[in-house]
């Protein structure tokens, strides 16, 4: 997303100096461009410089291990990030859409670029071209919708129940995932993410009543199985197995009680308990010279009342007998 389509591919430095790794690297980088350059996608790609460090992604954390992993990372920016937002609360569709790109428009490259990633993943794998792939813009268009404007969309109530329905709001649940006081807390978007994977990939068990759901579900422990309201078609419910499943993101840090570790992520984070502000508002320069000139104007007047009137106090405010008539 940003003020252009262009893609760029980002390499690591350090670990392409590796004849082996760098080779696989740039096949890698081949099939993206290839694909990107397949009708209908024609989606434009640029490589970044080879000795310009990878930005800020979770592969830095797999490098660090191992050197041998040959990684491409995809943004939508050379030398600098587009959206000063990434990554904190203030990354909302407001922010992220800074173009002014309509929903449509932003869900058309987004589809694209997943087309693209997903025919040089199938390159890699199979040796073969992707053939007749499917471009979906109306279920990118519908995630879209869920997770940055409507959080009472349709996608997500066909993946939770009615009761959960009424709990929606028409504002979008918030993305960023901040420090968990209590261990206990998850991020709506985060379930709601695990029951659209299931949705989409998981298998739909026809003539299950949510009762049965429950029992399979004792009974397996390899998959995960959720009830869920289904499409408007479906008015008894739908029961998917899948193996989309939810883990902790806690960092070994917190496990090992080692809070001086280099070697693990940790961090604090300052929570209130409600937000406040307080505005101050800075008068102009000419509105400052004027209380200023109004101030001395008043002052001065002020001197010469006080001046006249104790000269004709004598006058003003002596007494005079009352003469009755």
């Amino acid at each position: 997303l940003g003020n252009s389509s262009t893609i760029y591919l980002h390499t690591d430095p350090v670990s392409t100096d590796s004849t082996a790794v760098n080779q696989t690297v740039n096949n890698l980088i081949e099939h993206i461009k290839n694909s990107a350059a397949a009708e209908p996608l024609k989606l434009p790609v640029e490589v970044s410089a080879s000795g310009q460090p990878l930005p800020p992604s979770s592969v830095q954390r797999f490098l660090r291990k191992d050197q041998e992993i040959a990684a491409v990372v995809i943004t939508n920016h050379d030398k600098q990030f587009q959206n000063k937002y990434y990554n904190s609360f203030l990354d909302t569709w407001q922010n992220l859409n800074s173009t002014g790109g309509d929903l449509q428009a932003v869900a058309d490259h987004l589809t694209k670029l997943a087309a693209t990633v997903a025919s040089a993943v199938f390159k890699v794998v199979t040796g073969e071209d992707a053939k007749g792939l499917a471009l979906d813009k109306f279920r990118t268009a519908e995630l879209l919708e869920c997770y940055v404007l409507n959080a009472s969309c349709t996608l997500f109530g066909e993946v939770t129940n009615k009761a959960s329905m009424s709990a929606m709001r028409s504002k979008p649940f918030p993305l960023y995932v901040s420090v968990d006081p209590n261990g206990r807390t998850i991020n709506p978007s985060t379930v709601l993410t695990r029951l659209i994977m299931a949705y989409l990939t998981g298998e739909h068990l026809k003539k299950v009543t949510k009762d049965n759901c429950t029992s399979l579900a004792d009974n397996d422990k390899l998959h995960q199985y959720s009830w869920m309201d289904g499409p408007d078609v479906n008015e008894s419910g739908l029961c998917v197995r899948s193996t989309a499943v939810m883990t902790l993101a806690r960092s070994p840090a917190h496990e090992l009680k080692d809070w001086n570790t280099r070697e693990y992520s940790t961090w604090t984070e300052s929570v209130w308990e409600e937000a406040s502000l307080q505005v101050f508002l800075m008068p102009s320069f000419r509105q400052e010279v004027s209380v200023l000139v109004g101030g001395i104007a008043v002052f001065l007047v002020s001197l010469l009342t006080v001046h006249c009137l104790n000269q004709q106090a004598l006058v003003l405010f002596t007494p005079r007998a009352l003469v009755g008539i």
